[in-house]
Protein backbone atom coordinates (compact mmCIF):
# COMPACT_ATOMS: atom_id res chain seq x y z
CA UNK A 1 0.00 0.00 0.00
CA UNK A 2 1.36 3.07 -0.92
CA UNK A 3 0.79 6.63 1.03
CA UNK A 4 0.76 10.27 0.53
CA UNK A 5 1.00 12.75 -2.66
CA UNK A 6 3.88 11.31 -4.29
CA UNK A 7 2.51 7.09 -3.39
CA UNK A 8 5.61 6.23 -1.12
CA UNK A 9 6.20 3.21 -0.11
CA UNK A 10 5.67 3.20 3.58
CA UNK A 11 7.83 2.57 6.74
CA UNK A 12 9.81 -1.24 6.40
CA UNK A 13 9.22 -1.47 2.79
CA UNK A 14 10.99 -0.49 -0.43
CA UNK A 15 9.98 0.57 -3.95
CA UNK A 16 10.16 -2.79 -6.31
CA UNK A 17 10.37 -1.27 -9.11
CA UNK A 18 10.00 -3.97 -11.46
CA UNK A 19 7.26 -5.55 -9.95
CA UNK A 20 5.75 -1.71 -9.48
CA UNK A 21 5.17 -3.13 -5.94
CA UNK A 22 5.89 -1.99 -2.11
CA UNK A 23 8.08 -4.89 -0.79
CA UNK A 24 8.75 -5.56 2.91
CA UNK A 25 12.34 -4.57 4.71
CA UNK A 26 14.27 -7.08 6.19
CA UNK A 27 13.47 -7.59 9.93
CA UNK A 28 16.52 -5.57 11.28
CA UNK A 29 15.96 -2.25 8.41
CA UNK A 30 14.32 0.68 9.44
CA UNK A 31 14.28 2.03 6.25
CA UNK A 32 15.75 0.21 2.91
CA UNK A 33 16.33 0.34 -0.64
CA UNK A 34 15.98 -2.84 -1.16
CA UNK A 35 15.04 -6.35 0.87
CA UNK A 36 18.54 -6.67 2.20
CA UNK A 37 20.03 -3.16 2.03
CA UNK A 38 19.03 -1.14 5.15
CA UNK A 39 19.38 2.81 5.24
CA UNK A 40 17.76 3.01 9.19
CA UNK A 41 17.89 0.33 11.59
CA UNK A 42 15.27 -0.55 14.40
CA UNK A 43 16.02 0.47 17.83
CA UNK A 44 17.37 -2.88 18.90
CA UNK A 45 20.00 -2.67 16.33
CA UNK A 46 23.44 -0.89 15.95
CA UNK A 47 22.70 2.23 14.35
CA UNK A 48 26.26 2.59 13.06
CA UNK A 49 25.67 -0.39 11.02
CA UNK A 50 24.68 0.41 8.20
CA UNK A 51 23.55 -1.60 5.87
CA UNK A 52 23.58 -4.49 7.67
CA UNK A 53 22.01 -3.28 11.24
CA UNK A 54 24.02 -6.06 13.12
CA UNK A 55 23.24 -6.45 16.68
CA UNK A 56 25.45 -3.69 18.69
CA UNK A 57 29.10 -4.73 20.33
CA UNK A 58 28.19 -6.84 23.59
CA UNK A 59 25.13 -8.31 21.97
CA UNK A 60 24.71 -11.64 19.78
CA UNK A 61 21.86 -12.17 16.97
CA UNK A 62 19.23 -15.17 17.99
CA UNK A 63 16.11 -15.52 16.03
CA UNK A 64 15.96 -11.85 14.64
CA UNK A 65 16.73 -10.52 18.63
CA UNK A 66 20.18 -9.71 20.30
CA UNK A 67 20.51 -10.74 23.58
CA UNK A 68 23.60 -9.70 26.19
CA UNK A 69 27.07 -11.34 25.57
CA UNK A 70 28.31 -13.19 28.97
CA UNK A 71 31.19 -11.46 31.01
CA UNK A 72 33.89 -12.26 29.70
CA UNK A 73 33.32 -11.40 26.37
CA UNK A 74 33.51 -8.39 24.64
CA UNK A 75 31.98 -9.52 21.43
CA UNK A 76 30.00 -12.55 20.87
CA UNK A 77 28.50 -14.63 17.79
CA UNK A 78 26.23 -17.45 17.91
CA UNK A 79 25.87 -17.62 21.71
CA UNK A 80 26.82 -16.03 24.69
CA UNK A 81 29.85 -17.74 25.28
CA UNK A 82 31.24 -17.86 21.87
CA UNK A 83 33.42 -14.91 21.77
CA UNK A 84 35.24 -13.23 18.88
CA UNK A 85 36.46 -10.56 21.35
CA UNK A 86 37.31 -10.23 24.58
CA UNK A 87 37.45 -8.04 27.64
CA UNK A 88 41.00 -6.40 28.26
CA UNK A 89 44.35 -6.49 26.44
CA UNK A 90 44.75 -8.09 23.08
CA UNK A 91 47.81 -10.30 21.77
CA UNK A 92 49.95 -10.13 26.09
CA UNK A 93 50.39 -13.15 26.71
CA UNK A 94 48.07 -12.59 29.89
CA UNK A 95 45.53 -12.16 27.45
CA UNK A 96 41.88 -14.32 27.33
CA UNK A 97 42.16 -17.04 24.62
CA UNK A 98 38.95 -16.17 21.48
CA UNK A 99 36.02 -18.43 21.52
CA UNK A 100 35.08 -18.76 25.37
CA UNK A 101 38.11 -15.77 26.53
CA UNK A 102 39.62 -18.52 29.23
CA UNK A 103 42.70 -17.91 30.64
CA UNK A 104 46.11 -19.01 29.46
CA UNK A 105 48.49 -21.29 31.11
CA UNK A 106 50.00 -19.48 34.35
CA UNK A 107 47.27 -17.53 34.49
CA UNK A 108 43.79 -17.68 36.48
CA UNK A 109 40.41 -15.40 35.96
CA UNK A 110 39.67 -14.00 39.57
CA UNK A 111 36.12 -13.17 38.19
CA UNK A 112 36.98 -9.22 38.53
CA UNK A 113 39.27 -8.00 36.50
CA UNK A 114 39.48 -7.15 32.75
CA UNK A 115 42.85 -9.35 32.17
CA UNK A 116 44.00 -12.55 33.95
CA UNK A 117 46.40 -12.42 36.88
CA UNK A 118 49.24 -14.66 36.67
CA UNK A 119 50.07 -18.07 39.05
CA UNK A 120 52.30 -18.36 41.78
CA UNK A 121 55.55 -19.48 39.84
CA UNK A 122 55.08 -23.06 41.35
CA UNK A 123 51.65 -24.05 39.54
CA UNK A 124 51.82 -24.33 35.53
CA UNK A 125 48.12 -23.77 36.07
CA UNK A 126 45.07 -22.49 38.75
CA UNK A 127 42.43 -21.62 39.52
CA UNK A 128 40.25 -18.73 42.03
CA UNK A 129 43.70 -17.65 43.35
CA UNK A 130 47.42 -17.52 42.85
CA UNK A 131 48.29 -20.13 44.68
CA UNK A 132 45.50 -22.64 44.48
CA UNK A 133 47.36 -24.66 41.85
CA UNK A 134 45.12 -26.88 39.31
CA UNK A 135 48.04 -28.02 37.88
CA UNK A 136 51.69 -29.20 39.13
CA UNK A 137 55.31 -29.21 36.80
CA UNK A 138 56.64 -32.52 36.72
CA UNK A 139 59.49 -32.05 39.22
CA UNK A 140 56.72 -30.80 42.25
CA UNK A 141 54.13 -32.95 44.27
CA UNK A 142 50.62 -33.41 43.49
CA UNK A 143 48.36 -30.37 43.54
CA UNK A 144 47.32 -27.97 45.31
CA UNK A 145 50.58 -27.57 47.53
CA UNK A 146 53.18 -28.15 44.21
CA UNK A 147 55.76 -29.09 46.67
CA UNK A 148 58.86 -30.06 45.13
CA UNK A 149 60.20 -33.51 45.45
CA UNK A 150 63.23 -35.11 47.19
CA UNK A 151 65.93 -34.47 45.32
CA UNK A 152 64.61 -30.87 43.44
CA UNK A 153 64.59 -27.37 45.67
CA UNK A 154 62.20 -24.59 45.47
CA UNK A 155 64.48 -21.44 43.76
CA UNK A 156 61.22 -19.04 44.41
CA UNK A 157 61.76 -18.40 40.56
CA UNK A 158 60.43 -21.30 37.93
CA UNK A 159 57.64 -23.79 38.31
CA UNK A 160 60.13 -26.32 37.16
CA UNK A 161 62.40 -27.65 40.47
CA UNK A 162 66.07 -27.80 39.80
CA UNK A 163 67.54 -30.49 40.92
CA UNK A 164 69.97 -31.13 44.03
CA UNK A 165 73.57 -31.04 43.43
CA UNK A 166 75.65 -34.19 43.73
CA UNK A 167 76.23 -34.14 47.38
CA UNK A 168 72.74 -34.22 48.73
CA UNK A 169 70.12 -36.80 48.36
CA UNK A 170 67.26 -33.52 49.14
CA UNK A 171 68.64 -30.01 49.36
CA UNK A 172 66.47 -26.63 50.16
CA UNK A 173 67.23 -22.97 48.76
CA UNK A 174 70.78 -24.19 46.52
CA UNK A 175 71.52 -27.14 44.90
CA UNK A 176 74.61 -27.43 47.38
CA UNK A 177 72.57 -26.68 50.88
CA UNK A 178 71.96 -30.49 51.48
CA UNK A 179 69.52 -31.51 54.25
CA UNK A 180 70.53 -35.14 54.04
CA UNK A 181 74.22 -36.30 52.51
CA UNK A 182 74.49 -38.63 49.34
CA UNK A 183 76.45 -41.86 50.08
CA UNK A 184 79.32 -41.93 52.69
CA UNK A 185 79.32 -38.27 52.85
CA UNK A 186 79.23 -36.23 56.07
CA UNK A 187 77.92 -33.07 57.77
CA UNK A 188 75.08 -31.26 56.43
CA UNK A 189 74.16 -28.64 54.87
CA UNK A 190 78.14 -29.20 52.94
CA UNK A 191 78.41 -32.90 52.78
CA UNK A 192 82.13 -33.01 52.11
CA UNK A 193 83.64 -36.46 51.94
CA UNK A 194 85.30 -37.06 55.53
CA UNK A 195 88.95 -35.82 55.42
CA UNK A 196 90.10 -38.95 57.34
CA UNK A 197 90.57 -41.15 54.90
CA UNK A 198 88.30 -39.85 51.56
CA UNK A 199 88.80 -37.58 48.91
CA UNK A 200 86.62 -36.02 46.40
CA UNK A 201 86.54 -38.02 42.96
CA UNK A 202 85.33 -35.20 40.38
CA UNK A 203 81.45 -34.93 40.99
CA UNK A 204 80.63 -38.60 42.45
CA UNK A 205 78.17 -38.55 45.12
CA UNK A 206 80.48 -41.12 46.52
CA UNK A 207 83.99 -40.21 48.28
Amino acid sequence: MREGEYCDCPSKMYDDVSAKQCKDCKYECAECVNGYECTDCIDSRDPEDIPTCGCVDGKYLSEQDCFDCEWPCLHCTSNALDCSKCVGDENEKWSRVLGSCYCPAEYYDDGESDNCQPCAYRCITCINTASECETCAESRTPKPECDCVDGYYDDGVNAVCPPCGYKCDTCEDSAFHCNICKSNRITEPDCDCDPLGFYEQDENAEC
